[in-house]
């Protein structure tokens, strides 16, 4: 018997990915850059660990008001980094017999 493959294009991985950053935040990112990307576990423990000392600077500026214009900025930064990444990959779904 067949095995065939069933995958998910790059386009639809990158908006899974984007569901699961804005679902689950930094976490959310390192599972996607790490499962979905493909990222090395490190890679993607660093790119995360990154943006959640950016996040916290920017909620540590809102006693000056500077990180109520950070904090979207780095949320959209980071989103539009996972689903770049995320994007040029596939992912592998299920393998069937026919």
């Amino acid at each position: 018997m067949a095995k065939e493959k069933i995958k998910i294009s790059g386009g639809t991985s990158g908006i899974i990915a984007v569901i699961l950053t804005l679902l689950f935040g930094f976490i959310g990112a390192f599972f996607s850059w790490w499962l979905i990307a493909r990222w090395n576990i490190l890679k993607s423990f660093l790119y995360s660990f990154v943006f959640f000392l950016a996040f916290l600077v920017s909620v540590l500026l809102c006693f000056i008001f500077v990180g109520y214009i950070l904090i979207p900025i780095v949320w959209i930064v980071m989103i539009i980094m996972v689903y770049q990444a995320c994007s040029k990959s596939q992912i592998e779904v299920a393998e069937i017999e026919r």
